[in-house]
């Protein structure tokens, strides 16, 4: 089934680290589609996405949290790239305990 990318960002809500809700089913979807579900695949580990405005620009950051983590790693990609590009090394640094956050 294809995405339909307009739900996805329809349902792509403002940042709010006090209050973190679960993602739609849209969301669900494009997160399983990358491999980046997380938080279905790994143990003690929450995923929340939002967005957040930069100068004119809207940004979608992602959060892999830990709940006792030894750090957090910063993963910032290039303005073509897309966070499922980084899969592997989330899985990677979730499984070493870092909580990750990506935009």
């Amino acid at each position: 089934m294809p995405i339909n990318i307009n739900a996805v960002l329809h349902h792509i809500h403002t940042l709010n680290m006090a209050k973190l809700t679960e993602a739609e089913p849209a969301v669900l979807q494009y997160f399983r589609h990358y491999g980046i579900n997380f938080a279905e695949t790994s143990i003690g580990v929450r995923q929340h996405i939002g967005r957040f405005r930069s100068g004119h620009f809207d940004i979608v950051c992602q959060m892999y949290l830990r709940e006792r983590p030894r750090g957090t790693v910063f993963l910032v990609h290039g303005y073509f790239d897309h966070v499922g590009l980084y899969a592997p090394l989330i899985g990677y640094l979730l499984e070493k305990n870092y909580s990750v956050v990506a935009f």
